[in-house]
């Protein structure tokens, strides 16, 4: 989940612009993909915390972690 892409180390004098910018494109899309599915798992969660900040402006911690507890 972490470190180089399949390229490596390169120099982005020696690399063709085209093979950066589509390594660059796929890094991208993976964490896109990777973001909507986090958000997908919380939109109820998401959703219960935007209804409250909506009525009631702000947050404390402590009713923020029950939230997120339940």
């Amino acid at each position: 989940d972490c470190g180089l892409s399949p390229l490596g180390i390169v120099n982005s004098n020696d690399t063709p612009r085209e093979v950066i910018y589509e390594q660059c494109k796929a890094i991208i899309s993976q964490l896109e993909e990777k973001t909507r599915n986090l958000l997908q798992e919380e939109v109820e969660n998401l959703s219960q915390l935007a209804a409250y900040l909506l009525a009631e402006e702000s947050i404390d911690r402590e009713t923020f972690l029950q939230m997120q507890a339940s």
